[in-house]
């Protein structure tokens, strides 16, 4: 393939191999994606992760939600700038991206915006005793209703603040990133 062919021309951020994804019958990711760096490029780290992301040669172009409740420019972490370098990539390699998430009503950004070509939908939280339950159930009710209107084919979800937990199958898969700490 064409990690093969770049580590063989000598590139030292050339993935080495790769592990590809499997969709079950069930519509579970059951084996993710792994890109190996080849000794001595953990230095380039960075621009390694970006020739993956936009070495990616799909037959056609996806329908990705991330669910993400820090995305740009407003106060965020890790997981909210993880989201935004890998969202903006995707769509500029041709994929439809999506972000939504569950925001204080004070967040400084639009509820509805785009993003270098990732559409963005801030929910924000509600403000009464058990408002936090009906926020995380505005939020899936929204990646619902996207998924069984055929705007999405794939889920994201951190698993930071179990935004997913509870959640009622989709008409797409729902994948969990694992960001550590």
């Amino acid at each position: 393939g064409r990690a093969e062919e770049a580590a063989a021309k000598g590139d030292p951020l050339a993935p080495v191999s790769s592990v590809g994804t499997h969709v079950s019958e069930d519509r579970l990711l059951v084996a993710p994606a792994i890109e190996f760096l080849p000794d001595g490029a953990e230095e380039n780290w960075l621009e390694w992760q970006w020739q993956v992301i936009v070495s990616v040669d799909l037959a056609e172009t996806m329908k990705i939600c991330f669910v993400c409740s820090e995305y740009p420019p407003g106060p965020h972490g890790g997981i909210g700038t993880m989201t935004q370098i890998l969202a903006r990539a995707l769509a500029g390699v041709g994929h439809e991206v999506r972000v939504v998430g569950v925001y204080p009503a004070s967040y400084q950004a639009p509820d509805v915006e785009e993003d270098h070509g990732v559409k963005i939908l801030r929910l924000r939280e509600r403000r009464h005793p058990l408002g936090w339950m009906v926020s995380r159930y505005q939020l899936y009710r929204q990646v619902f209703d996207w998924t069984k209107a055929g705007m999405v084919d794939v889920v994201e979800v951190p698993d930071y603040q179990g935004w997913a937990a509870g959640w009622k199958p989709l008409a797409a898969p729902v994948v969990t990133r694992l960001h550590g700490s």
